[in-house]
């Protein structure tokens, strides 16, 4: 489990592998099977799929730049 500060424009890791050479440090991951679990603002918790649209995760990832989110999880 981690929390912080840490950018998005990198997506979501596709694999999370034991070898640690298929992922990148800086993206949010998971062993969780196909998604990632985030906490959200109004404290509900749910996974984000890593098959995720890429600019529907960084819109979704914005607070008040007045970009509309379509992001189904």
């Amino acid at each position: 489990m981690g929390a912080g500060c840490l950018p998005t424009k990198w997506g979501l890791a596709p694999i999370y592998g034991l070898d640690g050479k298929d992922y990148f440090s800086l993206q949010f991951q998971s062993r969780h099977s196909g998604g990632v679990n985030f906490a959200f603002a109004d404290g509900h918790v749910a996974a984000i799929s890593r098959g995720t649209e890429f600019f529907a995760y960084i819109r979704a990832s914005g607070m008040q730049d007045g970009q509309v989110s379509g992001l189904d999880y």
